[in-house]
């Protein structure tokens, strides 16, 4: 029995994450043995990501996963132990978005346009990242980056942090439901497996009687889309997205104006379709941004300004306690 177990007090003992948490966080302990070392956590995920992106997430396997790399099955589980724990790292990949905090002073509705729109192009980038398994609050990196960030940008609104963190889910709870749901409904057209039905045939079914609101709007061809529409390979969500992420957002203005907090956004403030302006991609199309977002060297840059900036935090959070300890000392003498 040690001195502090004698003393009647419990030793200190670091939290211990699950393999999985700690893998997203780079903290798991790393495989003394390897095949030929040339495996790694980075890469079984890249593998796995481009696996999903080309077949669905149905495709992914350890024995697939490993087959594509290279080696045995087995080699994989000495980095991770389980699809489950792979599927986490894969989806803190896709939320690895190219998202810097707002300067300070930057107006709240268009920091959050931008991060809602952040996660719209990750998971229009990776469709079935919107059917992973939602297991709890989000606890990998990337994933508390964004809650972070939104925090941050939602600071000075007269809003409490239950209200902050709900507005934040419903905003990414909407990409990912319309994103999902556009995902399925491209891949229905790719296959040849969405339903054509004329305006006519269905007009015989949806009757004045039976759905009297449903009808006329049917009749006129407003339901279901022409063949111009069918045609149409792009973000086919595009504006139920945009409309009802607006009206979230106006929802959470309305609400913080009248508690007396921060006025409307200057509409000058975003773009002429609500999106605020970007430097860089403002110009392409979201094809190109969708790319831009894929590029290999861009995740690696992201992953590393996300490091820089925990440690930046964790040094300035040192820094603070031995400016305390100072402070204490000085008094005392």
């Amino acid at each position: 029995m040690d001195m502090e177990s004698r003393n009647g007090a419990a030793p200190s003992e670091e939290p211990v994450l699950p393999h999985a948490l700690a893998l997203t966080w780079g903290i798991a302990e790393q495989p003394q043995r390897g095949p030929r070392r040339e495996l790694s956590i980075e890469k079984i995920v890249d593998a796995a990501i481009e696996m999903a992106d080309a077949e669905g997430l149905g495709a992914v396997s350890m024995a697939r996963v490993a087959a594509a790399l290279g080696y045995t099955t087995m080699s994989l589980y000495r980095y991770v132990t389980s699809k489950d724990d792979l599927l986490l790292l894969m989806e803190d990949a896709v939320y690895a978005v190219p998202l810097s905090r707002p300067e300070p002073g930057t107006p709240w509705r268009p920091a959050m346009r931008a991060l809602v729109d952040a996660c719209m192009t990750g998971i229009r980038a990776h469709p079935w990242a919107a059917r992973l398994p939602i297991r709890g609050v989000p606890m990998t990196p990337n994933n508390l980056y964004l809650v972070d960030y939104a925090l941050g940008a939602m600071a000075g609104l007269p809003l409490d942090t239950e209200e902050k963190l709900a507005t934040l889910l419903a905003l990414t709870g909407l990409a990912r439901v319309l994103g999902g749901y556009e995902a399925e409904l491209l891949s229905a057209r790719e296959n040849g497996t969405e339903p054509r039905l004329t305006v006519g045939a269905l007009s015989t079914l949806v009757t004045d009687d039976r759905f009297p609101a449903l009808a006329p709007i049917v009749r006129a061809g407003e339901y279901t889309p022409d063949e111009t529409q069918m045609a149409f390979e792009g973000p086919v969500m595009d504006a139920e997205y945009r409309f009802s992420i607006d009206r979230v957002l106006d929802g959470v203005e309305q609400l913080v104006a009248a508690r007396g907090g921060a006025t409307p956004a200057d509409p000058a403030s975003a773009s002429a379709e609500g999106q605020p302006e970007s430097a860089v991609t403002q110009e392409l199309s979201d094809q190109q941004v969708r790319a831009v977002h894929k590029d290999p060297e861009v995740r690696a840059a992201v992953r590393m300004r996300r490091e820089a900036e925990t440690r930046l935090r964790e040094t300035t959070k040192r820094e603070q306690e031995l400016v305390r300890r100072a402070a204490e000392r000085v008094t005392r003498r």
